[in-house]
C-alpha cells in the first residue's frame, strides 16, 4: 500500500484518493458464534439484510459498493440531487433476501474476478466490511484485497457480551447488576434474584452472547414471559451444552 489508510480522512479531506470496496455484512455474529441462536426470526433477518444500502451515504464516486441487488434508480437520482456521490455497484448474479451477503459474494466467481481486477488496477484499494469473519478474510485473500479490520477471531471475542462482562468484572470496572448463566435453572434463579423486592427492578434483560440490531435480547417483566422464553431457550440449551447467557437488571420501579 502506498500510504496508511485513515477512513475518516478518506471520507472527508481526501475524498479523491484511493478506492474503498464497501460491504455492509450485517449478521456477522452468526459466524462468530458457533452455537446456534436460541430463537431464529427469518422475517427479521430479511429486514436487517436490507441495511446494506446504508453505505451509500458514505461512498465516494470511485468506490465500489457490494449489494445483493441494484438500488432503485429513483432513489439514486434523489441522492444525487441531495449532493451524494454514487459509487460503482457490484451485485451477485444469484441473490436472495436471506443468504448473508458475504456468502453470495464467495459463490459468484465473476464477481470475485471483478474485485480481483479492481485490486490489480491500482495500489490504494481497500476492502472495508462492516465486520470481519472468516468469510471476509477469504474474499480478501482470494481477490488480493487489503482488508481493513481486526482479525475475525479477535472481533469475535470483543463482540461477545459474556466475555465483555467477565473482563469488566476482572478489571474492576462498574457493571450493572447481573449474572452469567450456563443453564435454564440459573437463568430462572437470576431472574428471581433481580426481581425480588430488595432490588426493586421492574424487568430484566436476558442476552445471548452474540447479536446485533437488537437480536438475541429478551426483555422480561413477568413470569409468563420468562416461562415462555425458557421453553424456547431450553431447546437450544439441549443442543448446545456450552451455551451461556447474560441476565442483567433493567430499570427500577419508581418509589411512590
Amino acid at each position: 500500500m502506498a500510504e496508511t489508510f485513515h477512513l475518516i480522512e478518506y471520507l472527508t479531506v481526501q475524498r479523491t484518493k484511493g478506492t474503498i470496496i464497501w460491504l455492509l455484512n450485517i449478521g456477522a455474529e452468526k459466524y462468530w458464534n458457533r452455537l446456534q441462536a436460541g430463537i431464529v426470526d427469518r422475517s427479521e433477518d430479511r429486514i436487517v439484510n436490507r441495511v446494506e444500502e446504508m453505505n451509500l451515504l458514505l461512498c465516494r464516486e470511485q468506490d465500489i459498493l457490494i449489494l445483493r441487488e441494484q438500488p432503485d434508480p429513483a432513489y439514486l437520482e434523489q441522492l444525487r440531487q441531495w449532493g451524494f456521490s454514487i459509487p460503482r455497484f457490484v451485485v451477485p448474479e444469484h441473490s436472495d433476501a436471506l443468504t448473508p451477503i458475504a456468502e453470495l459474494v464467495l459463490r459468484d466467481q465473476k464477481l470475485l474476478l471483478e474485485l480481483e481486477l479492481a485490486a490489480a488496477e491500482q495500489e490504494d484499494v481497500y476492502f472495508v466490511p462492516y465486520a470481519v469473519t472468516y468469510l471476509e478474510e477469504q474474499i480478501a485473500e482470494h481477490c488480493g484485497l487489503c482488508l481493513i479490520g481486526a482479525p475475525s477471531d479477535l472481533q469475535s471475542k470483543v463482540n461477545d457480551k459474556v466475555f465483555n462482562r467477565e473482563i469488566a468484572e476482572t478489571l474492576g470496572l462498574a457493571t450493572c447488576q447481573g449474572f452469567v448463566c450456563s443453564d435454564i435453572e440459573e437463568i430462572r434463579e437470576a431472574y428471581h434474584q433481580l426481581m425480588e423486592c430488595v432490588n426493586n427492578f421492574e424487568k430484566v434483560i436476558i442476552k445471548e452472547p452474540h447479536g446485533a440490531s437488537g437480536k438475541g435480547l429478551y426483555i422480561i417483566d413477568n413470569m409468563d414471559k420468562l416461562s415462555s422464553l425458557l421453553t424456547r431457550l431450553s431447546r437450544s440449551a439441549r443442543q448446545n451444552p456450552n451455551a451461556r447467557w447474560l441476565v442483567e437488571a433493567g430499570t427500577r420501579r419508581r418509589r411512590i
